[in-house]
């Protein structure tokens, strides 16, 4: 229940707002918000997670609070342990590790964006020319793997 990917940019780009959510202060609270569709969002990574937890665990968007992965789902009705979701969890840590090297490796190092998007970002400014040995084909392959791990073990019906 405390890996992030929710919150830390790995699962998700943006989290839809609901009526009960208040703008102003979550802006005020740091959020980055914007208009997505004609819907108001605010951009992950989220501003209040540290590695520890949320920050404002009590005053929460309403999305976060009604947000369940796949893993704690299957955990919460028994389908699976939390033994095997924790192992879910860390394989998916091992892709981002991976992932992460290879974007430093590439002199991407804004980690204000989340991970995936970064990564695309980057494969669209850059060809083989400009990227040592196969670190383009290497970059691709390892956004490929992470985002069908993260479609299989932990979405659910798409972003929050």
């Amino acid at each position: 229940m405390s890996c992030g990917m929710c919150c830390n940019g790995v699962l998700f780009h943006h989290v839809g707002l609901q009526d009960k959510d208040s703008p102003k202060t979550l802006a005020s609270l740091g959020f980055r918000l914007k208009r997505k569709q004609g819907k108001m969002v605010f951009e992950q990574p989220c501003k209040a997670w540290k590695q520890d937890g949320c920050g404002i665990y009590a005053d929460r968007p309403v999305r976060c609070r009604q947000f369940e992965c796949r893993q704690a789902l299957g955990v919460r009705s028994g389908l699976i342990t939390e033994e095997q979701a924790v192992n879910a969890v860390e394989g998916a840590r091992a892709l981002v590790a991976d992932l992460q090297r290879l974007l430093a490796l590439c002199g991407s190092r804004n980690t204000n964006r989340p991970l995936l998007k970064r990564a695309a970002m980057l494969l669209d400014q850059v060809d083989s020319s400009t990227m040592p040995g196969n670190g383009l084909q290497a970059l691709r392959d390892a956004s490929r793997e992470l985002e069908e791990y993260l479609e299989r073990e932990f979405r659910v019906d798409g972003p929050p």
